[in-house]
């Protein structure tokens, strides 16, 4: 999630699982997020209230493939065979989660249902597990900070970085990400040089036409 859509981590492992667990929540005074189903969309939506001064609304729309029929979850095989056999299922990822995480007010319930019933995932516990997975040096380890990865957090770097490069225009990035454009443009958009190369050579190509312009005036 935060690779797709650049979430903080705080926004996912503490969200609620839905509206009716938000309401009933608490504490109304910080931030928080809660998911919902837009039926007209077929969207899932997070949204983002109040998370260091901004909120939010983001779709998400990401599915993972499986070809054994899905368990718990109504959904139509995505193609068949020749016989009318199904072949796959692609799924919503959140459809996922709410299977596999057990049933509590945040969709990312704590492991340990005994003493943290209804409390979520914890933000430490989880950053352990994906340093000594991802990152950490040694036998089994992905070696992600070979690319410039030693947190979690630098997942949702590396999705504005690569929105930039895309082209993606600052103010959509802005929303999306609930970042301010003048944020974006200072850690993000000055360090890129793929952007900065093609603005670049957007200014040479002026630059050539201009003095083309010139010499066929002299």
């Amino acid at each position: 999630l935060q690779l797709h859509s650049g979430f903080r981590l705080g926004e996912i492992l503490n969200s609620y699982r839905d509206i009716e667990s938000w309401e009933a929540r608490r504490d109304k005074k910080n931030s928080s997020s809660y998911w919902y189903f837009n039926k007209d969309t077929k969207y899932w939506h997070l949204q983002i209230e109040d998370f260091k001064g901004r909120s939010g609304n983001v779709p998400i729309n990401h599915k993972v493939r499986t070809w054994v029929k899905p368990r718990n979850l109504e959904v139509e095989p995505t193609k068949l065979d020749s016989k009318g056999k199904p072949l796959y299922w692609d799924v919503q990822l959140i459809d996922v989660c709410r299977t596999m995480f057990r049933d509590s007010p945040f969709l990312f319930s704590s492991p340990n249902k005994n003493s943290h019933r209804e409390r979520p995932y914890s933000m430490t516990y989880y950053g352990t597990i994906f340093k000594n997975i991802m990152v950490s040096q040694g036998n089994g380890c992905n070696g992600w900070e070979g690319h410039g990865v030693s947190r979690s957090h630098d997942l949702r770097s590396y999705f504005i970085s690569f929105q930039i490069n895309d082209g993606m225009e600052l103010q959509d990035l802005a929303q999306i990400t609930r970042h301010s454009p003048t944020t974006l443009w200072k850690y993000y958009l000055r360090q890129s040089d793929k952007t900065q190369v093609k603005r670049q050579e957007g200014f040479d190509r002026n630059s050539i036409f201009q003095m083309s312009n010139d010499d066929e005036e002299v």
